[in-house]
């Protein structure tokens, strides 16, 4: 196993959902147990048992009641979506995107569920375990997460895949029964362990300096900060601060600003207002006509006689930096042919743990099927691997073009 910092497991370890189905070696459960009673406890009395299952008749009776609190986890948020836009957001990225329903369906198909337990009477000091005399009950579980974290953060050190789950509390009785559990232990979580079927990559987040409050709550912060929306929004992956043009400015000018800093397009603004935006397609366009106007030696003078404005795209379509990602995505595929197929592009970029760094769109115009040609600069990719894997996925024509390091 190669060694991972520290640093890198808390920045790369996400929710993985999908996996091969290939078994797990015991050392590797015991090494996420090992580190799992590494973790502080209140008064360092380790309340914790851990429930390790892998028999597929008890695995396939927990997928039932898994699927069984899903369905009407899903009924309840179906239902709030008639009066509250978030819910109804939700529902409509499951409909998209149904891997939550591929995840409930196929549960008892992961090798392995280790299950966290709570002993409330080492919290109680007592035999009664619905009254720890001692810790509040919100403070009880400080003393089992710690221990649930660190078996999140092993298994991304080791190369496997792993997740988070509580929806199996909603009937934790009934599985409680199933494992022969004591009325006075708690099952904090439900975690399945196997070999990641996607790829991990960059931990996706609000930074925090937008939920950091300095010697006390900071209500504007707070203004800014709406419960229930998408985590990830505009704002957390735009360019902040970008360069901008006029419309006034020579297409001359505006091609060797792009140039200079590898930019795909310009936002052209006036007054403080973004009236239009000028691309690299908009600029190789205005040197195609064939005659050259008079007075001017060839058709590259053109870039010094004509302005923005003359070339430019006109009251481009926008989307608010609060807006989500998805309602990007979606205006995305609403205003540009092809916009369904880069969406599906970025989403198995994203699993095969390649970074993307910027898109440029490119319609061919000589294609009947009006097809746009997207040219997508990634890091952190294997090229030897990525051709097969991205036509396995369905995407066509896929090519690498490699870049020189240092050289944009």
């Amino acid at each position: 196993m190669s060694e991972m910092s520290l640093h890198e497991a808390i920045h790369t370890q996400r929710a993985i959902r999908q996996f091969t189905g290939e078994p797990v070696p015991e050392e590797d459960i015991q090494a996420l147990l090992d580190a799992a009673v590494c973790a502080p406890s209140g008064g360092n009395r380790q309340p914790w048992h851990f429930v390790v299952v892998r028999d597929p008749g008890l695995k396939a009776k927990l997928r039932e009641l898994y699927h069984r609190s899903w369905n009407a986890y899903k009924e309840k948020v179906a239902e709030m979506a008639r009066t509250r836009a978030e819910a109804a957001a939700t529902l409509e990225r499951w409909k998209k995107n149904p891997a939550g329903d591929h995840f409930a369906a196929e549960l008892d198909k992961i090798p392995v569920f280790i299950i966290p337990c709570l002993d409330m009477r080492v919290l109680s000091f007592g035999d009664d375990p619905e009254a720890p005399s001692v810790m509040t009950t919100n403070s009880v579980y400080a003393s089992i997460y710690p221990a649930v974290q660190n078996i999140l953060l092993t298994a991304r050190a080791r190369g496997l895949g792993a997740v988070l789950t509580t929806l199996h509390c909603r009937y934790e009785d009934e599985a409680k029964r199933l494992l022969g559990i004591p009325a006075y232990l708690r099952t904090a979580c439900l975690i399945p362990v196997g070999r990641p079927g996607a790829r991990y990559g960059k931990t996706r987040r609000v930074p925090a300096a937008e939920r950091t409050h300095k010697d006390g709550w900071n209500s504007a912060l707070a203004a800014t900060y709406e419960p229930g929306r998408g985590i990830l929004r505009v704002a957390d992956r735009m360019a902040r601060n970008p360069v901008t043009c006029s419309p006034d400015t020579l297409v001359y000018d505006a091609q060797a600003v792009m140039r200079e800093g590898h930019f795909g397009r310009l936002p052209v603004v006036e007054e403080g207002r973004l009236v239009g935006v000028v691309t690299d397609r908009d600029i190789r366009t205005a040197l195609l006509p064939p005659e050259v106007p008079k007075g001017l030696k060839d058709r590259f003078d053109l870039l010094l006689v004509r302005r923005v404005k003359d070339i430019m795209t006109k009251n481009p379509v926008t989307i608010g930096p609060g807006d989500s990602i998805e309602q990007a995505a979606d205006v995305l595929k609403a205003r540009k042919p092809g916009g369904e197929g880069v969406v599906a592009l970025l989403k198995a970029l994203e699993e095969e743990g390649a970074e993307v760094l910027s898109v440029v769109s490119d319609p061919d115009p000589s294609d009947p099927a009006n097809f746009v040609h997207y040219t997508v600069r990634v890091a952190r990719a294997d090229p030897k691997t990525l051709i097969p894997f991205l036509e396995r996925k369905g995407i066509p024509r896929p090519e690498i073009l490699l870049e020189e390091a240092g050289k944009g």
